[in-house]
């Protein structure tokens, strides 16, 4: 399915081009968010509104750019909302004792990248390979 028809798929509501969008482009979407949010309950929240609004406003999509190009925009404006958000929210709600840095080494630490942990998994079996292929002496 080539872009243009994707994009008239959507335009006029067929399932098969809305599933063939999900297919391609969730997981772009999710990776994305996840690398900016860093929490990855949130950035499947983010591409479920990323791809509602998408399918909402499909009809002002004017293709003068790649459908990429304009669910990354998208999903990028949705990450700086959640981000604005939660500025006012904790400015509200944090206590007075705690610091802005305190807070940030504390959301840094929780958080742990997919493709960090099977990096360490690949460089822990190529450590064991090596260690088994060791002599006993």
């Amino acid at each position: 399915m080539t872009e243009s028809e994707l994009v008239e798929g959507l335009r006029a509501g067929d399932a098969t081009a809305c599933r063939f969008l999900l297919d391609q482009y969730g997981k772009k979407v999710y990776n994305t968010a996840l690398n900016l949010l860093q929490h990855p309950q949130d950035a499947e929240d983010l591409a479920q509104e990323v791809f509602a609004q998408v399918f909402q406003s499909v009809g002002g999509f004017k293709q003068q750019s790649a459908l990429s190009t304009w669910l990354y925009r998208i999903t990028v404006n949705k990450v700086n909302e959640l981000q604005r958000s939660r500025g006012r929210q904790k400015r509200l709600r944090l206590p007075t004792d705690l610091s802005a840095k305190e807070v940030a080494s504390n959301a840094a630490t929780d958080f742990v990248h997919p493709g960090v942990v099977l990096e360490n998994q690949e460089r822990a079996q190529i450590l064991w390979n090596a260690i088994g292929q060791l002599p006993e002496n």
